[in-house]
C-alpha cells in the first residue's frame, strides 16, 4: 500500500499513512466481476462494503475495502 508522508516529518522518516483511493463503479466491477445491480444488492444485505457519497449524482468505494472483500473471498476458497 502506498503512503504519504506530512510536510512536517523528514524525508528519512518512515511513512505513516496509507493512501486512500476511492473507486467509482466501473472500477468495482472490472474489479469485483460483479455487475451494478448487484453489487447494491450486496451491499443493501450488509455483504459488501457501502459506497460513500461523492456528491449529489456521484458514489464510490473506498479501494482498501474492496480490497479487503476480495481478499475475503480468496481465503474463503482456499478455505474449501
Amino acid at each position: 500500500m502506498k503512503t504519504i508522508r506530512r510536510n512536517d516529518e523528514s524525508p528519512r522518516a518512515p511513512a505513516t499513512r496509507p493512501v486512500l483511493r476511492m473507486l467509482r463503479l466501473p472500477e468495482v466491477e472490472s474489479r469485483t466481476g460483479l455487475k451494478r445491480r448487484r453489487i447494491y444488492q450486496l451491499e443493501a444485505a450488509g455483504k459488501f462494503p457501502k459506497h460513500v457519497k461523492v456528491s449529489d449524482r456521484a458514489t464510490a468505494w473506498m479501494e482498501h475495502e474492496i480490497d479487503s472483500y476480495i481478499l475475503q473471498k480468496m481465503n474463503a476458497r482456499d478455505a474449501v
